[in-house]
């Protein structure tokens, strides 16, 4: 009679998760009624957190199977273990030894996750790596924002992995037979990427398959040079859920109190604004001729689908609608209606010398120290001709190589600004500390779908392919009081 294996400890803590869960699940959903509030927010986490289980519990089940395969193999003399590999320590082997769940697996991970963000951002092969590496590390490490830190450790040690860097290349070169050039390793990091991205995943299945770290546009679109200047300045974090959960606090109100007497309560009032993030997809085509010649292909189609998701982002930074619209909710949409972060002009669809000194009193004496301008550039040229002698000192650092600032902040620009301050409610000019009053949320795991062929209008082949890429990004305003709107009444 065979004796049966014992259940490891790692899968029977994740089915006691699983049942806690549905258990926590059927409480809630007791009454029939429909959830609201803090009791809806819960339902949502839990459906989030079993969608995670049961893909952890199903990769967990078949690694037990397997396990115990080898184990009685083992046992019959039916199996040798060759010991040497070259795959290199700092990367994340083809199965977790021992148990994948415990904190030690835990804490190794994360440091072969820093060890892998050190590699990148040494051999970096596009502008903004380092910055990237310094940003997801505060993440998984929980200094920045709400994170998994044991997921985002395994996306960077997965995604950053030299051997899935070559994989895709292949991929990219040949998307329909790259796939049989995959070495061994290769073959292993890639398909450590597919188990992870279904993990990741908030859908059923996972097409496609997840961009590099080093091209990831979910952490590379802060690199300078960028169009996206409100992202530049805001506060940018990363999360592995569908929502950013932030603590905002207008501050702790302190006092003077006499000798000896009880201190008064100055305990802030704190809120927790909620960011949810949305799809954004980009699709890049590229000529057969391009595919095979272009030595960095996967370089050049990354830089274009940033490109491509950097114009997107600026727009919906500034004007983006929010969720009803599918969109993160950009600045001034956020500040429509804030009274107290909204500056009339001096004069009705006229702007003046006078109203940029106004807007730029009115902003609170703590927030100016990281202030900046948010303006078309049509706004700036305006301003410019209000100083014609110097006098004034309004504009300091005009080369054209260095960004402008205005009374001593720098200046930020945006195309879809009001070009004009004539017009109904024409808000042309914000100013305001973006840091303390805007946050980015980029969901990490950018995903990229090959389209074989493209057709023409009359349904023939074009000679070319396609790039589909999409990302999860959300944005809005946290803190109004930060920023001041200038408005043409």
């Amino acid at each position: 009679m065979t004796q049966q294996s014992p259940v490891p400890t790692w899968l029977q803590t994740l089915r006691a998760e699983r049942a806690t869960l549905l258990q926590e699940a059927e409480t809630l959903t007791r009454d029939g009624g429909d959830l609201e509030g803090e009791q809806a927010d819960r339902f949502d986490a839990i459906e989030r957190a079993l969608a995670t289980n049961a893909t952890q519990l199903d990769d967990a089940e078949a690694r037990s199977t397997r396990m115990a395969e080898i184990s009685g193999m083992l046992e019959r003399g039916e199996l040798k273990i060759e010991h040497g590999s070259d795959v290199g320590p700092d990367f994340v082997p083809q199965s977790f030894r021992g148990d994948p769940w415990s904190s030690s697996e835990r804490m190794e991970i994360s440091d072969r996750a820093r060890r892998c963000l050190d590699a990148v951002a040494r051999d970096a092969v596009v502008p903004g790596v380092e910055r990237a590496c310094e940003r997801v590390e505060r993440a998984f490490t929980g200094l920045d924002g709400e994170i998994d830190g044991d997921e985002m450790s395994r996306w960077v040690a997965t995604t950053s992995d030299p051997n899935y860097m070559r994989a895709i290349v292949k991929l990219f070169r040949d998307p329909q037979l790259g796939h049989t050039e995959f070495n061994k390793d290769e073959l292993a990091a890639y398909q450590r990427s597919k188990h992870l991205q279904r993990a990741m995943s908030t859908s059923a299945a996972a097409g496609g398959y997840l961009i590099p770290f080093a091209l990831d546009p979910s952490i590379l679109l802060t690199s300078d040079g960028s169009l996206n200047q409100v992202r530049q300045a805001a506060r940018t974090v990363v999360t592995t859920s569908d929502r950013w959960h932030g603590v905002s606090s207008a501050g702790v109100v302190a006092s003077w109190d006499a000798e000896a007497s009880e201190v008064s309560d100055d305990s802030p009032t704190l809120s927790q604004p909620t960011i949810t993030t949305h799809r954004l997809t980009g699709f890049v085509p590229i000529s057969l001729e391009a595919a095979m010649d272009e030595v960095n292909v996967a370089e050049e189609v990354a830089k274009l689908i940033m490109a491509s998701f950097d114009e997107l982002e600026g727009r919906a930074f500034v004007v983006g609608a929010g969720d009803a619209s599918n969109q993160p909710v950009g600045v001034l949409t956020a500040l429509s209606g804030v009274t107290a972060s909204t500056v009339n002009t001096t004069t009705a669809d006229t702007f003046s010398l006078v109203d940029i000194y106004k807007l730029d009193g009115s902003l609170p004496a703590r927030y100016r120290q990281r202030a900046s301008w948010l303006a078309n550039r049509a706004i700036y040229n305006l301003s410019r001709q209000f100083d014609t002698s110097g006098g004034a000192a309004l504009w300091t650092q005009l080369q054209a190589d260095v960004p402008g600032q205005l009374l001593g902040s720098t200046t930020l620009e945006s195309e879809v600004m009001a070009a004009s301050p004539v017009g109904t409610n024409a808000k042309f000019m914000v100013l305001g500390s973006f840091s303390d009053a805007y946050t980015v949320v980029d969901r990490i795991g950018s995903t990229i779908e090959f389209i074989p062929h493209l057709f023409g209008a009359s349904g023939r082949p074009t000679g070319q392919r396609g790039w589909f890429a999409f990302k999860r990004v959300g944005a809005d305003v946290v803190n109004a009081g930060a920023l001041r709107q200038l408005n043409g009444q």
